[in-house]
């Protein structure tokens, strides 16, 4: 996402919600010195006293499946024609005891990607172990992070990644693929991978359930990357950069 301030009817200042975003304006011939990165405020204070939900907790936990989960609407960018491949390759690797939780809504415009989607579960006979969830509320959500094994983001295309966020305060170890804003908001220290391959994610996802020495590490970097999106620093730059 990007803002645009404007002063006296010119274009005074350029704000981008990640290093990516205020690099595609300078590419297109916004001026460096007036560009600014400031993250989006952030809602993770919601998830605080919230419950569970018990029939999504009983599913995640009752059969010590893998849970794999993305959260994200139902669109080409995110990469779930990855996911349910990088899944294919995990159950010719590791065996059929893991499932895939795709979180988010889907566009009814897009219904010709969704069957594109289905047909690729079908015929890789995947369809008993991946599980769409539409429309979730705050606790089912709550539910997700908290109780699955890994977060697995595969977008192509992100400018910058909430659900990264949410995973990293759940210290939910994550895999991910280098792809625009992705490693910028991951930070430091975390399974970032610059070519999409399949049996790779696969390898990763595997080694996590077996290195739990690993797992905590990803998920201490990761609480440590959160810090820098805290909104009371948030709040500060923005003031800054109407002062100035």
């Amino acid at each position: 996402q990007t803002t645009i301030m404007i002063k006296s009817g010119k274009i005074k200042w350029f704000v981008g919600d990640s290093q990516h975003n205020v690099n595609e304006l300078i590419a297109l011939g916004a001026n460096k010195k007036c560009c600014n990165v400031i993250p989006p405020f952030n809602s993770l204070q919601d998830f605080e006293n919230i419950s569970t939900t018990p029939k999504i907790k009983k599913m995640l936990i009752e059969f010590n499946f893998v849970n794999i989960l993305f959260v994200g609407r139902i669109v080409p960018n995110k990469g779930h024609i990855h996911l349910i491949r990088t899944l294919s390759r995990y159950i010719y690797n590791y065996g059929i005891n893991v499932r895939l939780h795709l979180v988010g809504d889907v566009n009814p415009k897009l219904s010709k990607y969704y069957q594109l989607l289905e047909n690729e579960i079908k015929n890789n006979c995947l369809s008993n172990l991946i599980k769409f969830h539409h429309k979730v509320d705050l606790k089912t959500l709550y539910t997700f992070y908290k109780y699955s094994t890994v977060f697995l983001i595969l977008s192509e295309h992100e400018g910058f990644c909430v659900p990264i966020m949410e995973a990293q305060y759940f210290h939910l170890p994550i895999i991910a693929w280098n792809q625009c804003a992705v490693g910028e908001t991951l930070g430091n220290g975390q399974l970032l991978f610059d070519k999409c391959n399949y049996d790779t994610f696969a390898i990763a996802i595997h080694r996590l359930i077996t290195d739990m020495k690993l797992k905590t590490k990803l998920a201490q970097n990761g609480l440590k990357n959160l810090k820098q999106y805290d909104n009371s620093k948030t709040i500060k730059k923005t003031l800054m950069l109407i002062d100035s």
